[in-house]
């Protein structure tokens, strides 16, 4: 086929396992873009960011099953979870053998042609879209490479969003001769390590907390279930010590059942402050 895209094979074949579910020449096929990574044997550390994976990976490949094979994929849509893309879906078109070998024959002419253009590097492309001439991006992309300059232009970006810098391309380009994005990008990783730190340690505390009340509230139910169980002259005893001890607040709660006939536990404050009663001063 002629591939010059290594990952071309590999989604050509994942997509030809479903051609035959094709309903009038067309059918779609849904992948996690975590497994399509690993099918594709991606490692975690390669094209972290999902412009590079689409850009070097996904667009290629589909130009040049689209140019040489019997599938034409006519579409792709990116699924998403919040703001991060978490799925792909590929929309196909089964040619038939007479379709097929014209485009093949027209695209491998087209591959011999010495004119032809290839796409510039995302990172080019990026430089370009900040002011930088195309020259110059190419230039910067040999002499201080890919991350050095990915990392120089997410700093630039931030700094421009925290004081609307004047002169962007002159300031990406210091900030790239001397790497500013080098400590930048390290404080930035330390800051995410120190919040999921202490995302965790919040998260353990409020489990804590949590298993705490939950453990004190079965303590008081079990106290009040206890209380339950007593005659009716020590229920009445120990009632009545309640209402010597509490505070006054609860004491008019107390004083609005008794009002209106009604047992003084159905409201919660009192009912609340019993247990509590229960468990610290009695011992239940």
């Amino acid at each position: 086929m002629n591939f010059s895209c290594q990952y071309s094979v590999r989604i050509y074949e994942l997509l030809k396992m479903n051609a035959y579910k094709a309903k009038n020449g067309q059918f779609e096929k849904y992948f996690e873009l975590n497994k399509f990574r690993s099918f594709l044997d991606i490692d975690d550390n390669e094209y972290t960011l999902f412009s590079n994976l689409k850009n070097r990976v996904i667009q290629p490949a589909i130009s040049e099953i689209s140019d040489l094979t019997d599938l034409s994929i006519h579409d792709v849509k990116y699924g998403k979870t919040g703001r991060k893309i978490t799925s792909v879906t590929f929309f196909v078109t089964v040619r038939t053998g007479n379709e097929t070998n014209p485009q093949q024959a027209n695209s491998l002419t087209d591959s011999i042609k010495p004119e032809k253009q290839t796409e510039n590097h995302p990172v080019i492309e990026s430089l370009v879209s900040l002011g930088f001439s195309l020259e110059i991006a190419k230039k910067y992309k040999n002499k201080h490479g890919v991350k050095k300059i990915e990392r120089n232009i997410a700093y630039t970006l931030a700094k421009n969003q925290e004081r609307n810098i004047s002169d962007v391309p002159s300031y990406l380009n210091k900030a790239i001769e001397n790497d500013y994005g080098n400590a930048w990008e390290i404080k930035q990783k330390k800051e995410l390590e120190d919040k999921k730190q202490q995302d965790k340690l919040d998260q353990a505390k409020k489990t804590s907390v949590e298993k705490a009340k939950q453990e004190r509230n079965a303590q008081n139910q079990k106290a009040f279930n206890d209380f339950l169980q007593l005659p009716e002259n020590q229920q009445k005893e120990l009632k009545k010590e309640f209402y010597d001890n509490t505070d006054s607040t609860v004491s008019a709660q107390i004083r609005m059942a008794e009002k209106r006939g009604v047992d003084i536990f159905t409201s919660p404050m009192v009912f609340s402050n019993f247990k509590i009663f229960l468990v610290d001063q009695k011992g239940f």
